[in-house]
């Protein structure tokens, strides 16, 4: 469930314009502005500009947001008092056809670490042009989050790559708020032999699907809906690109979840925040096996020690 990514726009038999919310803010306050919005009805997210403590997103409603910008800037500054608000907004309506156009232009094949290309259906390799040592991954924006832009998504991809180059691949992993499922996919492509994906909404577990048919990979993963307190038993990989706060909450059951010996990989997380994830976890009896920052983002390879 990687933070500010993207949802789908409305299709054009269904509507004939959407709302795009433009706003300049802090890097910090980034994740939670977004989610801030998603749960104000946004179902799209792009990043249009970036500078040194400066960021610049645009939000997509399929109808115009309710309420007057200053009320939404007041309801968040309760929420976050620690966080710096936004610092501009502006509304605007659009055509439908021109989102498709522009989302388009901004999500490309992209290469991520050492072995991995994020490819858009829309921009796949010629057949036999995939660069050499790279595997092609096919995400289609949909209802869950993670295209691999975001540095988050993008640092726990690379400690995956990581991980199963270190140890032999396991037979299984847990992906814990799996978004668009993106995580599993790369794992498996990586020869993870089969996936557990977790998420508390439903839609994005179609997309889980969808995106792993889209890349032909069985078995199909085995797929719940809910929180971890639900599942019972270990896994020797487990993945969670969450929120800090989340995080924080969930260490008890994601300890829980992670075989002893096993290995945790944490996202989602403002390196400001990083030594609570590192405290909580060192109660836990966790050892650091990596870790990596990037943006303003930290993320990290735990192992369960037995």
């Amino acid at each position: 469930m990687s933070p500010a990514t993207s949802r789908s726009p409305p299709s054009a038999d269904q509507q004939q314009s959407y709302w795009e919310l433009e706003v300049e803010l802090a890097p910090e306050t980034e994740e939670f502005w977004s989610l801030f919005c998603y749960d104000r009805g946004a179902e799209g997210a792009e990043q249009i500009a970036e500078s040194p403590g400066h960021l610049a997103m645009r939000y997509f409603f399929p109808a115009e947001p309710s309420g007057a910008a200053q009320d939404w800037l007041r309801v968040f500054s309760t929420a976050h008092p620690g966080l710096i608000p936004p610092l501009r907004l502006s509304l605007n309506s659009r055509a439908v056809e021109n989102w498709q156009d522009a989302w388009r232009e901004h999500f490309a094949a992209t290469p991520v670490g050492r072995r991995l290309l994020i490819c858009p259906p829309w921009d796949l390799p010629a057949p036999g042009k995939t660069p050499e040592g790279r595997v092609s991954l096919i995400i289609d924006p949909g209802q869950g989050f993670g295209t691999g832009r975001h540095p988050s998504t993008a640092l726990a991809l690379e400690l995956i790559e990581a991980q199963l180059e270190s140890v032999p691949p396991p037979d299984a992993l847990l992906d814990v708020g799996t978004g668009s499922g993106i995580l599993s996919i790369a794992a498996r492509l990586l020869g993870v032999a089969r996936v557990w994906g977790l998420d508390i909404e439903g839609p994005a577990l179609a997309e889980v699907r969808r995106n792993f048919h889209l890349n032909g990979l069985a078995p199909a993963p085995m797929l719940v809906r809910g929180r971890p307190d639900c599942l019972t038993g270990g896994f020797p990989l487990v993945l969670a690109n969450l929120t800090t706060p989340i995080l924080a909450d969930l260490a008890g059951a994601l300890a829980h979840l992670t075989s002893p010996g096993g290995c945790l990989v944490l996202s989602g997380i403002l390196q400001s925040e990083h030594p609570q994830i590192e405290a909580i976890y060192g109660e836990r009896e966790w050892s650091m096996l990596a870790s990596a920052q990037r943006e303003g983002w930290w993320a990290c390879r735990l192992l369960r020690n037995p």
